[in-house]
């Protein structure tokens, strides 16, 4: 049972830890609505699949995030965790979702 009147978005928590405190953390609503939750789901892989393929972030060993990026003396890492938001539609057409360039905004060291 589908909510016509009911978008999916995707939100990205960007958090940075130096010497394991949390210094920086931010919540963004990324660009693009989905109908459904599956395509939600498959544009959140395309991300991350994305950014293993072309920066410098892993798979975060740590649960609560999705991936990491380590400096080169691990003092100071950027942590990515993607989630699904839903939200009641206003426009009538649904746009499909695109990548986010995250790299400045979570350069901090």
């Amino acid at each position: 049972m589908s909510d016509k009147n009911l978008n999916y978005r995707i939100k990205m928590t960007v958090a940075v830890y130096r010497n394991k405190k949390l210094v920086y953390r931010n919540e963004l609503v990324l660009p693009g609505q989905f109908e459904k939750r599956s395509e939600t789901r498959i544009q959140i892989k395309k991300e991350i699949n994305e950014r293993l393929r072309n920066s410098n972030f892993f798979i975060s060993p740590r649960v609560d995030f999705d991936l990491v990026r380590y400096t080169q003396e691990a003092s100071c890492n950027t942590y990515l965790r993607y989630r699904i938001v839903e939200e009641k539609s206003l426009t009538p057409g649904i746009q499909s979702g695109s990548s986010v360039d995250i790299e400045e905004l979570a350069d901090l060291q």
